[in-house]
């Protein structure tokens, strides 16, 4: 079956954040889109909406463990730069 780079992309983070944090992808699923099924149906060939793939993939890059390298290669897409409210909340949480 083929799957696009946005479909990759978020199977490949979720596959590789799970074990590294010992929950579920259900877990990460509920933590990020508020149900969890979300990987479960992209596995099965069912989409996304573009929204959804944005506030998922910021999702992720906001929580990544520092102590996980970001994937990259085989179609993942790059790991997004911090937006402004990303850096405001490290420096404030870093005063």
């Amino acid at each position: 079956m083929y799957m696009y780079t946005e479909e990759r992309t978020l199977l490949t983070l979720v596959s590789r954040l799970a074990p590294h944090i010992g929950r579920s992808e259900a877990t990460i699923s509920n933590w990020c889109t508020s149900h969890g099924r979300l990987f479960e149906r992209l596995r099965s060939g069912k989409g996304m909406n573009v929204r959804t793939y944005r506030d998922v993939l910021k999702w992720f890059s906001e929580n990544w463990p520092e102590d996980l390298e970001w994937p990259e290669g085989d179609g993942i897409e790059a790991r997004p730069a911090p937006t402004v409210s990303q850096e405001n909340s490290a420096e404030r949480k870093s005063a």
